[in-house]
């Protein structure tokens, strides 16, 4: 594996399907809203704008 991401040229897409015990739905849909926010800040600049993905619980 590399140890830097530099020779990457296009977009990464991450895609996560996660498993939730019950009881626990809220403290992983807060972690993945933190994430989102981060992923939409300005706190990288020249990265690519991130399309806004609800996150979401199925049910």
């Amino acid at each position: 594996m590399a140890e830097s991401f530099e020779h990457f040229t296009g977009r990464v897409i991450t895609h996560a399907l996660f498993t939730v015990e019950e009881g626990h739905a809220d403290e992983i849909a807060k972690a993945l809203k933190s994430v989102q926010e981060y992923a939409l800040s300005d706190k990288e600049p020249g990265k690519p704008d991130v399309k806004d993905q609800p996150v979401g619980l199925e049910g």
